[in-house]
């Protein structure tokens, strides 16, 4: 069975519009050897990626690449939930971290952000999520400075605290304190688990 990694190493071996999802779900220094294969010309690129993983190591996986279908869709496929790692990957170098908001919260990763309840989390991480969609500094100063540096990235923002009209008040003002327009990369969902209600909800929501 092909794997997900080889799927879409085929695609770029064959010259093919790459999604940015696929790039991200490559495992390990796949992504930096697929962009390093992409940055070529399209009639070299299976030349280039074939080189970049031999020198890698990646003998097998090239070989399930090369025997890998172009029409084979990544996305129908999964990685199996573990990966083992001998002392060869672990003397290797790791690729830079991607940033998100540095030096805070890299991509690809899990973060988790605590605090004495009231202590103004969701509101932080709301002006955080928009910072990031609007590709602008993240807690500057009144005047403009310091802050801390983005990677403009579409948000997807799940509310499973506020009604519809609380969420869209939040997100409205922050928006607005941020000065973005309506085509910023930002989408709200409320998410509302059966039989749960919100005095917002009630309130105004019908």
């Amino acid at each position: 069975m092909t794997s997900k990694n080889a799927a879409i190493l085929s695609r770029v071996a064959s010259g093919q519009a790459i999604r940015a999802a696929w790039l991200d779900a490559l495992t390990g220094d796949l992504r930096e050897i697929a962009l390093a294969a992409i940055q070529v010309d399209q009639r070299d690129r299976r030349a280039r990626l074939r080189a970049e993983l031999l020198a890698s190591g990646r003998v097998d996986l090239w070989d399930e690449v090369d025997q890998a279908g172009e029409d084979v869709d990544p996305d129908s496929l999964t990685e199996p939930g573990y990966t083992f790692l001998g002392m060869g990957d672990a003397l290797k170098p790791l690729p830079p971290l991607r940033w998100v908001v540095k030096p805070i919260l890299a991509r690809p990763s899990v973060s988790i952000f605590f605090g004495a309840p009231k202590g103004l989390k969701t509101l932080l991480l709301l002006d955080l999520a928009i910072s990031v969609a609007a590709g602008k500094k993240w807690l500057t100063t009144p005047t403009g400075g310091g802050g801390f540096e983005v990677t403009p990235s579409p948000v997807a923002w799940l509310d499973c605290e506020n009604g519809l009209r609380r969420m869209s008040e939040r997100i409205g003002s922050f928006g607005r304190g941020r000065g973005v327009s309506d085509a910023c990369p930002f989408r709200g969902c409320r998410i509302q688990a059966p039989g749960q209600t919100y005095p917002a909800q009630r309130r105004w929501d019908g």
